[in-house]
């Protein structure tokens, strides 16, 4: 039996997801944090323990000091997701979490915002998806996205990119091979 994959989540859901996050301050921070979870491609728990001295605004980047199974990296972030951090960044003491959350509370509010805007559910982990998905659109190569993301086996990136609407991959193969 064939499985198709599920709807990855998208620039332009993404952005509506951020535009129906309420007006207040809480709001303000939910979607703060899905534009740095779609800039960085950040599990949750990473996200969660980013301290004020881990974020370098010169070069956009991010040190994770502690991920899947204890290992550090650097990661890339979008000018999106810098801009989304500057404010808890600049109230945030050093050796702090930055966002200041529980991963319980951001499933929570989560999914209350799902429901807000009609949407099955809304999982931190579909937001990295959707950061792996418009790497690859884009363009960056399969080693370049494993290393942002942080996998330790080029199979679970591979994965990851499985989640691609058929239709659109199939017709960036047709592209490639458009002349041929």
């Amino acid at each position: 039996m064939l499985k198709l994959p599920i709807v990855v989540l998208d620039k332009a859901r993404i952005d509506h997801i951020v535009d129906g996050c309420p007006l207040s301050k809480a709001g303000d921070r939910d979607s703060d944090l899905i534009l740095f979870l779609y800039g960085t491609g950040l599990r949750i728990s990473e996200a969660l323990n980013i301290k004020k001295e881990d974020i370098d605004f010169e070069r956009n980047t991010v040190v994770v000091r502690n991920g899947k199974n204890g290992k550090a990296r650097v990661v890339a972030a979008s000018d999106a997701a810098m801009r989304a951090v500057k404010d808890y960044y600049q109230e945030c003491r050093p050796g702090q979490p930055v966002w200041g959350l529980t991963s319980s509370a951001v499933r929570k509010r989560f999914r209350l915002l799902a429901k807000k805007l009609g949407m099955p559910r809304l999982h931190a982990h579909s937001i990295r998806h959707a950061h792996a998905v418009a790497l690859a659109k884009a363009g960056v190569s399969l080693n370049y996205i494993q290393q942002q993301l942080g996998h330790s086996n080029i199979g679970t990136t591979s994965l990851y990119l499985q989640r691609y609407n058929p239709s659109e991959r199939v017709i960036a193969v047709l592209d490639a091979f458009k002349g041929m």
